[in-house]
Order: C-alpha cells, then sequence, then structure tokens
C-alpha cells in the first residue's frame, strides 16, 4: 500500500503543477504571463493586472490590481479572497488596459432575485450571475423559468466562505431598444391670397 500511494502523490503533484505552471492565459481574449506559484512573488517591471487562481480542475480565478513591479502571489495579497479554495493557485501577469471584468457579466445593470440557497424566479430564459458581488468572484449561467440560488445549481462555489446571491439582468427586454418614432412634421400653411380690388 505504501508503495501504490508513494507512486501516486507524484503523478498528482505532476498534474497539478503543469495545470498551474501555464505559460500564457487568455481570459476573455487578453493574454496573461505565468509569473509564480502560490506564495512566490510575481516579478514584472512597471504596472500590470495579476490573475490570481487555477486552471484545473477548472478555470477559477480572480484578477486584482494594477500592481507596480510585482506582487506577492499570495491570498489576502494579490486577491482578497481565496477564489479556488483547497486548490494550489498560481499567478499571471497582464496589460492594464483592456482588462475584462473576471467572469462574464450581462450588460445593463442586475437587480438581485434571490439569497443564497432561495429561489430566483423568473419567466423565460435569463442570464442568472451566482456569487458575493456582481463584479467579482462570480459566475453566469442561463437557466429558464428560475433557478435555486446555490453551489449545486451552479456547478462551484465561485466565493468560498461568502454569502452568496443571485442577480439577473433588470431589463425584461431583448437587449434590442425600440426605437423613437420620428414625428410627423405638421406641414407650414398656405397663404390665404388677398382678393384684388
Amino acid at each position: 500500500m505504501k508503495r501504490l500511494i508513494a507512486m501516486l502523490f507524484p503523478v498528482a503533484g505532476a498534474m497539478c503543477s503543469t495545470a498551474n505552471a501555464q505559460s500564457n492565459l487568455t481570459i476573455n481574449g487578453t493574454t496573461y504571463t505565468y509569473c509564480a506559484s502560490e506564495n512566490q512573488k510575481c516579478s514584472f517591471t512597471g504596472t500590470a493586472m495579476v490573475v490570481f487562481g487555477t486552471t484545473s480542475p477548472s478555470l477559477m480565478y480572480d484578477i486584482n490590481g494594477p500592481f507596480t513591479n510585482g506582487v506577492q502571489c499570495t491570498n489576502g495579497v494579490v486577491s482578497a479572497t481565496d477564489p479556488a479554495y483547497g486548490y494550489t493557485k498560481s499567478c499571471w501577469y497582464g496589460p492594464t488596459t483592456g482588462t475584462p471584468a473576471p467572469t462574464p457579466t450581462p450588460a445593463g445593470s442586475l437587480v438581485k432575485c434571490a439569497n443564497e440557497n432561495a429561489f430566483c424566479s423568473f419567466s423565460g430564459t435569463k442570464p442568472v450571475t451566482y456569487g458575493g458581488s456582481t463584479t467579482a468572484n462570480n459566475v453566469t449561467e442561463t437557466f429558464t423559468n428560475g433557478v435555486t440560488c446555490s453551489n449545486s445549481a451552479f456547478g462551484k462555489d465561485p466565493d468560498f466562505g461568502v454569502t452568496k446571491s443571485c442577480w439577473i439582468p433588470s431589463s425584461t427586454t431583448s437587449g434590442t431598444p425600440t426605437p423613437t418614432p420620428t414625428p410627423t412634421p405638421t406641414p407650414t400653411p398656405t397663404p390665404t391670397p388677398t382678393p384684388t380690388p
């Protein structure tokens, strides 16, 4: 049994470090460069945004910054929350301009539809954002006719240790505004001719 355990741990460790040591990470079209394993210094020159998280078993991350001339790749320093509780994390750095939100958020304003473990009720098909906030550490999935606002419904805990909620888009339209009708111009009245004497 000891031999089997000794054989499994190096394989599991190699799989984790390979996934986390990915040299480049692209999130919503922005490419980030690997800079450190968890608890090491993420070194770069200038100002950068830093991704803190893991790519295995799935992409779980938080994007923070901007930081100048490096940052410690440690929970509580590079990120206020742990985006992948229980998993070994890494850091990647990237540009400060054009940095996307950590997770997709529907366009327009969002309204809270339920607290964690309550039912978020709506009609039709809508994107539902679940997490500790609408701007970070959340996940967005599409559901039809409501969903229970829970880790199991969304497939993960996007903000471990934080009470979560669900939000849906405030607008009930498809997102394409109805054009304002062009007013019909009032014709200029034709002057009445004056009679000649």
